[in-house]
């Protein structure tokens, strides 16, 4: 008599959660919350958020981070998103102190019409109990064009926009026959949740 045998399946489960800045105490849940929320933007205006993500399951994932407009601005319309600049960094471990300090620092994807639908950060992020790490903190920074024209005021970029995070199994843990068997695992976008973050209103002067 052999007892007590199990089988028992794996969680894959992510959370993405972001601060105004890293000495605030709490994070703030993203899937409930805009990211970015500000109405008043202006050319030269800098906002940074610092969002974490984390694998608070038991399987080893693969992750991205895509940014897509709610709404498609129609084709030779002045379109907000295309004097709003993006950066990012992956570990990041202090607050930028300036624009300047993002430039030298960060990674510059180019404005948002150039990145929307395109994956802005990947990675991967193991469970609690393995060595590597189990979750990262990527400040995302968004920078108003200082030549920016007053064709923009009163504009949205997109009419708002969505910050979509997946995740896949990743071959890491391994079955008889070792770490292959989900080599194959794709990204699921109906398992996504998405919520609106919006840059709306520049309220230029001249």
């Amino acid at each position: 008599t052999s007892s007590g045998n199990i089988i028992v399946s794996g969680k894959l489960n992510v959370t993405m959660e972001h601060k105004n800045n890293l000495s605030d105490a709490e994070w703030t849940d993203s899937s409930t919350t805009a990211i970015f929320s500000y109405d008043n933007w202006e050319p030269g205006y800098t906002e940074v958020k610092y969002v974490k993500v984390a694998n608070v399951g038991t399987v080893d994932f693969d992750y991205q981070i895509t940014i897509y407009p709610n709404i498609t601005p129609t084709a030779g319309e002045v379109n907000l998103s295309d004097v709003i600049d993006v950066y990012f960094l992956k570990g990041a471990t202090a607050n930028f102190t300036s624009f300047a300090d993002v430039q030298t620092n960060a990674v510059a994807m180019g404005s948002m019409t150039d990145i929307m639908g395109t994956v802005l950060v990947e990675g991967a992020l193991y469970d609690e109990e393995d060595a590597n790490a189990s979750e990262e903190i990527i400040a995302i920074a968004l920078h108003m064009q200082e030549t920016a024209g007053n064709e923009y005021m009163g504009l949205s970029a997109g009419d708002g926009f969505t910050v979509q995070l997946l995740a896949k199994q990743k071959p890491s843990e391994s079955d008889s026959f070792g770490p292959s068997y989900d080599t194959g695992a794709d990204y699921d976008p109906l398992q996504a949740r998405p919520i609106a973050s919006v840059v709306k209103r520049a309220d230029l002067i001249g």
